[in-house]
């Protein structure tokens, strides 16, 4: 463990300073790169090897999980742990069907980031309890499939893609021909199979599961 490699990508200076100082402390000897936007993660691990990498989705020059597997691509058996202040009950499952070994929040303390560490450098996966539990759910739900829209209605999904399309609730009232009411019951419906809560969460996942394309 003592020769250890590891790429600390972040666009923020504190947060890096702060995973190096963790990083330094439970592996005194190991040499620590920094990278804080995606040319230069993909510059570093052109160059050189890493046992770890430690990565943020929200930075400059990326669109979030893709960076994942471009970094795969180039290097298959590098570990990649995500360190995100992105939702976790959004983010972390697409980010280990891309190839990750681990997500941790932000908002949690360095002592779960430490027991991050330590599973993924043991080729295990590292995910919270909760986000074990909804994949568990999701799992156990009839005609369940990787992709969460699968789960909604026709007319549910109707109403999500016109949400995602920016259209108001005056406009859905007029396409629809549905009362106020029943789109409300609908959307909140649709929040509630998808497991979010807000509307930007709601806009995220249709980002990340590409709505605009599901058939």
């Amino acid at each position: 463990m003592s020769s250890m490699k590891f790429l600390v990508a972040d666009d923020h200076y504190i947060t890096r300073m702060g995973v190096k100082f963790l990083l330094k402390e439970i592996f005194p000897n190991s040499k620590i790169e920094e990278a804080k936007d995606a040319d230069e993660v993909l510059k570093q691990v052109r160059s050189l090897d890493f046992d770890l990498i430690i990565l943020d989705l929200n930075m400059p020059k990326t669109n979030g999980v893709d960076l994942i597997g471009r970094i795969l691509r180039l290097k298959p058996e590098v570990k990649i742990l995500v360190l995100s202040m992105n939702n976790e009950s959004i983010y972390s499952t697409k980010a280990i069907e891309e190839g990750a070994k681990g997500f941790v929040s932000k908002e949690e303390d360095m002592g779960k980031l430490k027991d991050a560490i330590s599973k993924v450098l043991s080729d295990r996966i590292y995910l919270s309890d909760s986000v074990i539990n909804t994949l568990i759910e999701r799992k156990q739900t009839k005609n369940y499939t990787e992709n969460p829209f699968s789960i909604l209605s026709s007319k549910e999904l109707e109403i999500a893609r016109l949400i995602y399309e920016g259209k108001s609730l005056k406009d859905m009232l007029a396409l629809l021909k549905k009362s106020q009411s029943t789109i409300s019951t609908q959307k909140a419906n649709i929040f509630s199979k998808l497991g979010v809560e807000t509307q930007n969460e709601f806009l995220d996942m249709a980002r990340l599961y590409k709505l605009s394309e599901f058939a």
